[in-house]
């Protein structure tokens, strides 16, 4: 694969709409593994308050940090306030929090699995735009998530992307693995769009373009950010796997 332009695409926010999902097993995570005590009742504006957060997560991990916000009524303003929470709770804590995130998926897919995989629906323009482009070598899904969790949407949604180019970042720089997979792929050019604005600062890299998604979990302010990260919308986006 030589000389071609590369689409990286991150998962919940611009393919999948998890809002459900992540406010569901992360309830269930907080509740059931670290308080033991899963009320029967959740309160009318949860998710709401739930949504407001979404946007500062990066990890699977800190949907159980924003339960644990939520829960103990603490005031989180900005990506800075939820990240010196993250540093306060404490590596141990936190991989804890993704031990249990992980568990209660688990518990959700293994126990019912059409409702968990209703809880994730894909985008539908997203979902359009990927089936017309099957197996596409220069499409690649770029995420935090489990690869297992993607698959299982993936497939429930009848969508068929290489598994090779499924890549899984973990606690990684997503934009360090781009550069590594254009570098393997003698691509000269790539295109990257997220929901976290703390993934795409700092490119450095003339072949990459990033840009932010605005139908995603994504804070108004970064909208008109100071870095001056592009805003794509979705029909935009849909453009862009197209033309790939």
């Amino acid at each position: 694969m030589g000389n071609e332009k590369l689409l990286f695409l991150d998962f919940d926010g611009v393919i999948c709409d998890s809002l459900m999902e992540t406010l569901v097993s992360s309830w269930r995570a907080y509740h059931q593994f670290i308080l033991h005590d899963a009320p029967s009742v959740i309160a009318a504006d949860f998710k709401s308050i739930f949504a407001r957060y979404r946007p500062f997560i990066r990890n699977s991990e800190d949907y159980i940090l924003i339960q644990h916000i939520i829960f103990h009524g603490l005031n989180v303003l900005s990506q800075a306030d939820f990240n010196a929470l993250k540093i306060e709770a404490g590596e141990s804590v936190m991989a804890q929090y993704q031990k249990v995130m992980n568990d209660a998926r688990l518990e959700l897919l293994e126990g019912d699995r059409e409702y968990w995989l209703s809880l994730s629906p894909v985008f539908p323009p997203i979902r359009t735009a990927l089936m017309k482009n099957p197996r596409h070598p220069g499409i690649f899904i770029l995420s935090t998530k489990r690869k297992e969790y993607i698959d299982e949407i993936l497939s429930a949604q009848q969508i068929e992307v290489l598994d090779r180019n499924i890549i899984v970042s973990g606690n990684q720089n997503k934009l360090d693995i781009i550069r590594r997979v254009m570098d393997a792929c003698h691509a000269q050019r790539a295109l990257f769009i997220d929901d976290q604005i703390e993934h795409l600062k700092a490119a450095h890299d003339d072949r990459i373009e990033v840009f932010l998604a605005a139908w995603g979990y994504v804070k108004k302010e970064w909208l008109h950010n100071e870095e001056k990260i592009p805003v794509l919308t979705i029909s935009s986006a849909v453009s862009c796997i197209e033309k790939i």
